[in-house]
């Protein structure tokens, strides 16, 4: 198999990005934000066992966004977004960054010991939401870094959403002790 191929294969998280959006043609990483959420539970337990853990598999994600990323993007080739815009980089299919910015946005939940599974889950699902209601704004600096067109900055603007969307959490849990 070409590195091409496999590099779509990883970028496209097993082409599950390539599967049309169901309602809302804007929340174009949903179906990775999903699709990372059992890496995010597997992360999460080991990050409780160890946070060097949690830390290599964050800093393993963004190596290997870093290299399938381009790579990707070339044999993607220029796409017609769900916007109806034409891309031909950070397309719509590409959601290694998804599971980047979900993995930085559960990151606290090492530390927050849920008191049963259906918290750990509900918490879960919250930062789900939450990274993707951030994701989609796009604060400063994540828009710097969607504008720097190179995969550096299509891995750290996710990145940048999910340290938002995990702060956010850390003050759901912990400060309003909502969940």
């Amino acid at each position: 198999m070409k590195k091409e191929k496999v590099a779509v294969f990883v970028a496209t998280l097993y082409c599950s990005k390539l599967i049309p959006p169901a309602l809302v043609k804007s929340m174009a990483g949903t179906y990775g934000s999903l699709v990372a959420l059992p890496l995010c539970y597997y992360a999460i337990k080991a990050g409780q066992y160890s946070t060097w853990l949690y830390i290599l598999i964050l800093l393993a994600v963004f190596l290997i966004g870093k290299w399938c990323v381009p790579l990707a993007e070339v044999e993607l080739g220029p796409m017609i977004d769900w916007g109806g815009k034409i891309m031909s980089s950070d397309q719509d299919q590409i959601v290694i960054d998804e599971v980047l910015g979900m993995l930085v946005t559960c990151m606290p939940l090492i530390w927050l010991p849920a008191p049963s599974m259906f918290d750990f889950i509900l918490r879960l699902l919250i930062a789900f939401i939450l990274f993707r209601l951030f994701d989609a704004i796009k604060l400063s600096p994540a828009s710097l870094f969607d504008e720097w067109h190179c995969s550096s900055g299509v891995m750290l603007d996710d990145a940048m959403a999910g340290l938002y969307a995990g702060v956010v959490l850390t003050l759901l849990t912990q400060v309003f002790k909502l969940i």
